[in-house]
């Protein structure tokens, strides 16, 4: 339906509630992410398809983080 309508996937969001300090992303996250972001860029190449993170803090504040997979060169 998307690329009939000439769309495509830019990204996704994680919401979540509080976890422990410390705690960034679960596994499942992590590999969801790195799934998606392969799908994204038809392999080991560089896109703009970004991750984005929603939770709140210890005072209820809405955190937002953005991450975007780059390739790395050497």
């Amino acid at each position: 339906m998307a690329a009939l309508l000439s769309l495509q996937k830019v990204g996704w969001i994680i919401s979540h509630p509080p976890r422990e300090s410390g705690f960034f992303m679960s596994g499942a996250e992590v590999i969801c992410a790195s799934e998606l972001q392969l799908e994204a860029a038809g392999g080991v190449e560089e896109t703009a398809f970004v991750t984005i993170k929603v939770t709140l803090d210890a005072e209820n504040q809405v955190i937002v983080e953005g991450f975007q997979a780059r390739k790395f060169m050497t």
